[in-house]
């Protein structure tokens, strides 16, 4: 870049060389033509003399140089935060179906285990129906049993088989109350881990509820951004301070981004540009 007053060479993104930025605007000498013209980098001494004011359309001019500039950087930042917005936006649509599918995954758990916990409860439920026949049994063999005894011609050995059965449904009857047991211990368990899952399937629902506000918020953003870099593609053009008298699309293989001006496509015709030949302009 050049400096906007002497024209020496300065590095980009500045505005002025180490002197002139010293010196007051109103005394710098403007130059003769209306366009930006590049000063030579060696001066020739100048002789003492009064200074002459500048026209009032070269301050003009030169009041409009730093806008111009303003604007340049605000498209680059545009751009940048459009690029930046975009790749933010596919991260989180990436990570968003990673959650989506963990989510998934959780709620084929939850209803595997719910199926466990429907077999082992109607399991649980056939055992108690058997428990209770079994207790009606007994119930029934212990009053035979006493009918048996109190009745002195029954024979010993119908007792001793009736007592035998007893004691054969007693001894079905306590592992049937040990089943029973388990299964109830199964039962708490799968409640148990039922509850957890739904509390984390209640988390990660909650979850992909602001991922998606997120997401939603990240494309309206990413629309006005858009939105805003079209209208910059389609009202300014760029013209590099190099001769040429072309203005370019921001996208143009011939536009160089530094040493450069912004104007809008119908001010850089009447100011005696064209379009370039590679992009149209």
């Amino acid at each position: 870049m050049y400096c906007l007053r002497c024209g020496r060479e300065i590095p980009d993104g500045e505005l002025f060389c180490h002197t002139c930025a010293k010196q007051p605007i109103e005394k710098q000498q403007p130059p003769e033509s209306h366009a930006p013209v590049r000063v030579a980098e060696t001066r020739q001494v100048e002789t003492v003399e009064p200074r002459r004011e500048a026209p009032a359309s070269v301050k003009r001019k030169n009041r409009l140089v730093i806008p111009f500039i303003l604007v340049c950087l605000l498209l680059v930042m545009a751009c940048a935060f459009t690029v930046y917005s975009y790749q933010t936006l596919n991260v989180q649509k990436a990570n968003y179906r990673v959650k989506e599918a963990n989510l998934a995954l959780r709620e084929t758990e939850l209803s595997g285990l719910q199926e466990n916990y429907d077999t082992v409860s109607a399991e649980l439920e056939t055992a108690q129906a058997t428990i209770s026949d079994r207790d009606e049994t007994i119930r029934s063999l212990q009053q035979e049993i006493v009918t048996l005894e109190s009745a002195a011609s029954q024979s010993e050995y119908d007792v001793t088989s009736a007592q035998k059965r007893i004691d054969d449904l007693t001894e079905e009857n306590e592992t049937l109350t040990e089943e029973n047991e388990t299964l109830s211990t199964e039962k708490e368990t799968l409640e148990t881990e039922k509850t957890e899952l739904e509390a984390q399937l209640e988390e990660k629902i909650a979850a992909a509820a602001a991922i998606q506000a997120e997401l939603d918020t990240m494309t309206g953003r990413y629309n006005t951004v858009k939105a805003k870099a079209d209208f910059m593609d389609s009202y300014v053009v760029f013209v590099n301070n190099n001769g040429t008298n072309y203005y370019h699309t921001y996208d143009c293989a011939n536009f160089t981004k530094s040493n450069f001006w912004a104007y809008s496509r119908k001010l850089a015709q009447n100011n005696g540009y064209t379009a370039c030949p590679v992009c149209g302009g």
